[in-house]
């Protein structure tokens, strides 16, 4: 379950990342390459959410995240609570 993953904080980050990366080359069947995925979330508002629902704490979501990032070419794209940030983050805007 992905709150396993949250709850573990940075051990939690990498893990996902690792399993990510393995189900990517599994699934093209190309073990020799290397795998890139930006996530573009509302940190704050996903953060937030998260603490409601008692998923995680806000410091397990931060921790959770640094351990995502920290492994190969993952990383975490903050787009802003306005419903187009994510839009603009892609183009560039």
């Amino acid at each position: 379950m992905a709150s396993e993953f949250l709850v573990d904080g940075q051990q939690g980050g990498r893990r996902a990342a690792q399993l990510l990366n393995s189900r990517v080359l599994e699934y093209i069947g190309r073990p020799s390459i290397r795998v890139m995925a930006s996530v573009y979330c509302n940190k704050h508002g996903l953060r937030t959410t998260l603490g409601l629902a008692k998923v995680c704490t806000a410091q397990q979501f931060d921790d959770f995240w640094d351990g995502f990032q920290a492994t190969g070419l993952f990383c975490l794209i903050d787009v802003g609570a306005t419903k187009e940030g994510a839009d603009a983050k892609i183009r560039g805007r």
